[in-house]
């Protein structure tokens, strides 16, 4: 539930963030998601943080929780869309 609010709040400016800082080249390449998953995979590590029932054993992990997360919303996204 955390990484759902937390990605509700925070995807949106990370991902803008990190579009800004490499001039938009993911986005324009066709390759966003990659932007995707390193927001999701932040957006992991701060749940991490902020409770102890969650625990991920490192970056790494995180980002293979972001990867599969990214897939399912692209799916969601091209279904519903």
């Amino acid at each position: 539930m955390i990484i759902g609010v937390l990605s509700f709040l925070l995807s949106w400016l990370l991902t803008a963030i990190l579009n800004i800082a490499t001039l938009g080249i993911f986005y324009f390449l066709g390759i966003g998601f990659v932007t995707r998953v390193i927001a999701y995979a932040i957006i992991i590590e701060i749940a991490d943080k902020m409770t102890s029932d969650f625990k991920t054993d490192g970056f790494m992990s995180s980002i293979w929780l972001a990867v599969l997360i990214a897939i399912f919303g692209a799916i969601v996204d091209a279904i519903l869309f």
